[in-house]
């Protein structure tokens, strides 16, 4: 149980972003191992913004696409291998990846191209977090939760930014 109290004028949430945003930076600075620093950064998000799954996608130099990596959490053990490669374009998460800024989907059930995989998981509320490096997407992180919920505009402001830090670090 965190029992540090929230700094003058923030709310536990905010304080909880403030701290994995932190935690972020601080994993990408001092980190020369990137596996390490691509479990941090999903642990530190989830936790930061109470979400129950994420999972860290890099892109294939040679297709453009997505490929998953190790780094998969609150999902089923078979789900990764059944959501291993997404083409650009393909589904929330291949068209994401076109953007620069978080793509939040209320319910993933209502939106076209979502894989089998996705939907017998449960997983309901996604959000897609583009990993930028220099102008280009370096890869993709997906976080969310077994429930229809919205994303709130400093969410995802937040999101951006460990986006940013962590296409850094790729």
């Amino acid at each position: 149980m965190n029992t540090r109290a929230s700094p003058p004028g923030l709310s536990g949430a905010h304080a909880r972003r403030l701290e994995a945003f932190a935690s972020v930076a601080a994993a990408v600075a001092h980190s020369t191992d990137i596996d390490a620093t691509l479990s941090t950064a999903l642990g530190a998000t989830l936790d930061a913004l109470g979400l129950e799954a994420g999972g860290i996608y890099l892109v294939d130099e040679e297709t453009g696409g997505l490929l998953a990596t190790r780094h998969h959490r609150g999902l089923p053990a078979d789900y990764p291998q059944k959501v291993q490669r997404f083409r650009r374009g393909e589904g929330p998460i291949g068209r994401a990846l076109d953007s620069v800024t978080p793509v939040a989907v209320r319910d993933i059930t209502a939106q076209e191209g979502v894989r089998v995989a996705t939907l017998e998981a449960g997983l309901r509320a996604l959000a897609f977090i583009p990993l930028y490096a220099r102008g280009r997407a370096v890869g993709m992180m997906a976080v969310g939760a077994y429930k229809v919920r919205d994303f709130a505009p400093d969410e995802l402001q937040v999101l951006g930014a460990i986006g940013g830090i962590l296409g850094s670090a790729i």
